[in-house]
């Protein structure tokens, strides 16, 4: 993505700073085959983590 990347459009969507009644879920789809970037979408507030 051009401005932003998953993680930090995730933690803008559903993030812990989030609050509402209508947070959305997020569900990252992805390509990147790395622990380290799950445990980072699913600290940023993901519902689910889906390798491609």
């Amino acid at each position: 993505m051009p401005v932003v990347d998953g993680i930090e459009a995730t933690r803008r969507l559903a993030g812990p700073t989030v609050d509402g009644p209508a947070v959305p879920k997020v569900l990252i789809v992805t390509t990147f085959n790395l622990d380290e970037y799950v445990y980072q979408a699913l600290r940023a507030g993901a519902s689910g983590f889906l390798l491609k």
